[in-house]
């Protein structure tokens, strides 16, 4: 059974992409990750940050498992977290 918490992780980016506009950011944020990530738009550094949250929730989702199968879920749950990391360097630093 999942949490509300998660439930919410999960479906934040569809809310985030139904209401976060341009004006919702400041502009030196969206001009220096536009610069930063090589976007040519700054619609595109919106859906990138509503892409990195998706992953975030994906990889949230495999942490908070209650079960993990032994084969192939201790490397899903690696990839899924160093998909997380890449993806969050990449807008933050």
């Amino acid at each position: 059974m999942m949490s509300d918490s998660l439930q919410i992780l999960m479906i934040f980016p569809f809310i985030l992409r139904r209401c976060l506009t341009i004006n919702d950011i400041k502009t030196n944020f969206l001009d220096e990750t536009k610069i930063r990530l090589n976007l040519s738009r700054q619609i595109d550094v919106i859906n990138y940050l509503i892409r990195t949250w998706g992953i975030s929730a994906k990889a949230c989702k495999k942490v908070f498992s209650p079960t993990i199968n032994r084969l192939d879920g201790y490397s899903q749950l690696q990839k899924a977290l160093n998909e997380e990391f890449n993806a969050l360097t990449e807008v933050f630093l």
